[in-house]
């Protein structure tokens, strides 16, 4: 940029301290805002440019957008010769280029943070904006490890890209955010050069004979299927989900904690060294855990739920004052900067190595769900586990109300008046109801209470559970041989780490799940039970579950010769803190315990399940 130099002061106001980047007709500064004393990213172009007025006028409106994972616009104006627009900076931050420059990332990382780009991306989409020109450089992963998008809306106005359709602009939003998922898993970016114009140690995926791009599989070792699968089918046969949105829902639900492990790379030869196999160790670290004043909040969302906020936050709050407001959000530097020493590239695959990896539903090895600050052999999990290939029979959720589009598409006018026609038969419905239990009020009075000994207090539903101490024959203990956490379907799922503690015998110990922002299962009902595995068909007498400490359960308690929901119902519990008792008269190889709904964990504001011990008699 011509008169663009150090000590340069912008909007009286600005003054520039450091260069960033520099393109024709685009610079990249860090400079000091004089009037609050704080540092601030600013991008500067020529007032008299075809697009200075777009790019401002978007800006303006991103400022408007409240989410976290988008960063925050600042500013924006124009002085004699340059326009300007002003974001927050970052400390600490480091671009997915950067992250990816030396090693592929983590499989699950890139999921996490693939899923909250996708879902910033949605919550702009829901305001009308679009980023149109997402590449590495506008991914960035702050200290603790939440996910920041930079220049939403006027990358594409600076690019001349703001007349594009809001469809097709959708679509390339969707479409960039599978390249970057791509990306994370291979280091290498499956689009065009032009588009990572700068960006150091990042190359271009090259197309084979047939003209289609290796899939990360083929490329990375441990590769999960459903990542596998959309890279396959967005890149090779332009099967890319219509929306940012579409692209979060596919990827959730994602860890809420951020995986510092290094992507693990194909071993072209069997004559590793000690040290090298000292270096297949990975930590996941807690969002929860990070220091007090590291500026954000907590890292991660679970599936669904960043999605949802996503649609709901920005319009709730309205549009920010920009220039005029005091701002005391804490400071941040170069997110392009050099960060430490990392990882060697992987090596390539042999030809007749065998793939890793996971025989969960979504891909996940269970040891990434630890509850605890943990850390793994890569190589046990080489040996637990096998590779699964995509499951055909999965579907997504069908829409709540039929004849609903699905996606995030506002309902049409047929659509509504049918909403409003159920809502209506159901209000209906509920007053019959109501006016008949009124009428029978006082109808029976002289008539003894039914007494029910099967029945909960204070915490027990119906349908066969009871506080332990209720008088009820003693059985003969059956011994569970597997436990493990499965959907409604009865495929495992994540969180089974620690399952072994909840059939231990031991109540001072307890599964755990995950932490989730929405509940149940990050806003996915159908999602997870506890599945224990008799070892053969068995007359089941009674089940008794001891929920966590602190942690109210409520669940529904399945007995069948197969996991999850298809068995017979035999009771269920409702905010149970104590022991309860179930008693069946079924048969089966499999006891699911179905959690429903989830409770806040002691001490955080995510939802999470526990259960000390389950035991089984027959």
């Amino acid at each position: 940029m011509q008169g663009i130099t150090k000590g340069t002061v912008l909007g009286n106001r600005y003054e520039l301290t450091s260069e960033i980047s520099d393109a024709p007709g685009l610079a990249r500064w860090l400079a000091r805002d004089e009037k609050l004393g704080r540092e601030v990213a600013i991008t500067v172009f020529g007032s008299k440019s075809s697009h200075a007025a777009a790019a401002l006028d978007s800006a303006r409106r991103a400022a408007g957008v409240e989410d976290d994972r988008l960063v925050r616009v600042l500013d924006a104006g124009s002085d004699d010769d340059h326009s300007f627009v002003v974001e927050e900076a970052h400390t600490g931050a480091h671009s997915l280029a950067d992250l990816v420059r030396f090693e592929a990332m983590h499989p699950e990382e890139a999921r996490r943070i693939v899923g909250e780009t996708a879902s910033a991306l949605e919550a702009a989409r829901q305001r009308g904006l679009h980023h149109l020109t997402l590449s590495p450089r506008h991914v960035l992963r702050l200290a603790d490890g939440s996910i920041a998008v930079t220049q939403v809306a006027v990358g594409g106005a600076l690019a001349g890209r703001d007349d594009i359709s809001s469809a097709e602009a959708t679509k390339r939003d969707a479409a960039a955010c599978v390249k970057l998922l791509y990306t994370a898993l291979t280091g290498e970016w499956p689009g065009k050069a032009e588009e990572i114009t700068g960006l150091k140690g990042l190359t271009v995926a090259e197309r084979r004979a047939d003209g289609q791009i290796a899939t990360p599989s083929e490329v990375v070792d441990g590769i999960p299927s459903d990542l596998d699968t959309m890279c396959r089918q967005s890149l090779n046969y332009d099967e890319t989900p219509r929306t940012p949105g579409e692209v979060a829902r596919q990827l959730a639900p994602w860890s809420a904690q951020m995986i510092t492990a290094p992507g693990k790379g194909r071993r072209s030869d069997d004559a590793a060294s000690d040290e090298d196999e000292k270096d297949h160790n990975f930590t996941v670290r807690r969002a929860a855990d990070r220091t007090e004043g590291e500026g954000r909040r907590g890292v991660g969302a679970v599936g669904a739920a960043a999605l949802a906020a996503a649609g709901t936050t920005g319009a709730a709050k309205g549009a920010r004052r920009l220039s005029n407001a005091d701002d005391d959000t804490d400071p941040g530097a170069r997110a392009e900067g050099p960060r430490a020493a990392l990882p060697r590239k992987p090596a390539p695959r042999a030809a007749n190595e065998q793939d890793p990896a996971d025989a969960t539903m979504i891909g996940r090895p269970v040891q990434f769900d630890a509850d605890e600050t943990t850390q793994f052999s890569l190589d046990d999990e080489d040996a637990a586990y096998h590779r699964t290939t995509y499951d055909p029979s999965f579907e997504e959720l069908e829409p709540p109300v039929p004849g609903f589009h699905g996606g995030t598409d506002d309902p049409d006018a047929g659509s509504s008046k049918l909403a409003l026609g159920i809502v209506a038969l159901f209000v209906i419905g509920a007053l019959v109801l109501a006016v008949l239990g009124i009428r029978g009020i006082g109808g029976n009075a002289d008539t003894p209470a039914a007494s029910n000994s099967g029945s909960a207090s204070s915490g027990a539903a119906s349908s066969g559970a009871s506080p332990s101490g209720s008088a009820s024959r003693a059985g003969t203990p059956v011994k569970v041989q597997s436990a493990s956490v499965v959907n409604q379907r009865g495929m495992r799922v994540n969180d089974s780490s620690s399952m072994a503690q909840a059939v231990d015998g031991d109540t001072s110990t307890a599964w755990k799940s995950l932490l989730y922002r929405n509940r149940p299962w990050g806003g996915y009902p159908g999602y997870g039970g506890l599945a224990l595995n008799l070892g053969t068909s068995t007359d089941v007498k009674s089940i008794k579950i001891t929920p966590g400490e602190g942690q109210p359960l409520t669940a529904d308690v399945y007995v069948g010769d197969a996991p999850g929901t298809a068995g017979k119902k035999v009771g269920s519990v409702s905010n149970a803190t104590s022991q309860q008792t179930i008693s069946s008269t079924a048969k089966g190889s499999y006891v699911t315990i179905f959690i429903t709904t989830q409770s806040l964990a002691p001490g955080t504001s995510y939802y999470q399940s526990a259960v000390s011990e389950v035991s089984v008699e027959k």
